[in-house]
């Protein structure tokens, strides 16, 4: 990110963003979401309630939905780095990766603390009770934003 966009060969011109940061918040979405599946699925249990936020009960369901889900929330995350007020600071590595876990966190405790059970009350579904900041789902996502950090942070330097 420390070259202006008109020198940077990777900024895209029909979109304005940097194509490569974009793939590579894809990518660490993905690597990211499996980690964090990983742990939602065998030591949490919960894959299911994923795919119950869209009326499917179901393990594969809840994987193919939270993968979506991470992809999309890793690259929301590389256009955030790239919104305006960001895109000025020359990011390293370092501040990328801990940008990613900051966002992690904000994902617990927004996305998965208050809109979950919201969207799952109004689904009739057994929802937690609000706020629902799980130590158990904070770790996954502390888990998932270190790691789209990191790999976002790969895809800057490329």
């Amino acid at each position: 990110m420390g070259a202006t966009e008109a020198d940077d060969r990777h900024v895209s011109e029909e979109i304005g963003f940097d194509d490569q940061l974009l793939v590579g918040g894809a990518l660490g979405g993905v690597l990211a979401g499996v980690l964090m599946g990983l742990l939602m699925h065998y030591r949490m249990g919960i894959m299911e309630v994923v795919g119950g936020l869209y009326s499917v009960e179901s393990v594969t369901a809840g994987w193919i939905f939270h993968l979506v889900h991470a992809v999309l929330f890793g690259v929301f995350f590389a256009i955030g780095l790239q919104w305006r007020p960001f895109a000025k600071y020359d990011f390293g590595p370092l501040a990328i990766a801990l940008l990613g876990l900051a966002w992690g966190v904000a994902l617990w405790m927004v996305a998965a603390g208050v809109i979950m059970p919201l969207w799952l009350d109004a689904m009739a579904l057994p929802a937690p009770d609000l706020p629902n900041w799980a130590t158990k789902s904070g770790t996954g996502h502390l888990v998932y934003g270190a790691t789209l950090g990191v790999v976002v942070a790969i895809a800057d330097r490329l």
